[in-house]
């Protein structure tokens, strides 16, 4: 049987305005969301690595274990300047 999939919303906001910010979003190194209000994936359960980036952040990377039920992750990114 196919794994079940569970749903993956991943936010960004920008330290230093304290708001959602738009931004390229990947898990586990695969084809990423670029210029997104969010990143929406559809993954199995187990261990996932997210990848935020955004033009004068700095990137965050994070591992994240998911167990079957939906997620929101928010993810704080640094400006770089």
């Amino acid at each position: 049987a196919a794994p079940q999939l569970t749903d993956l919303v991943v936010r960004a906001v920008c330290r230093d305005t304290g708001k959602a910010c738009w931004a390229t979003f990947s898990v586990d190194g695969g084809e990423p969301q670029r210029e997104q209000r969010f990143g929406q994936f559809k993954v199995a359960s187990g261990r996932h690595t997210i990848r935020v980036e955004k033009d004068d952040y700095a990137p965050v990377s994070r591992a994240i274990d998911i167990s079957g039920e939906n997620r929101e992750i928010r993810v704080f990114l640094e400006p770089t300047r």
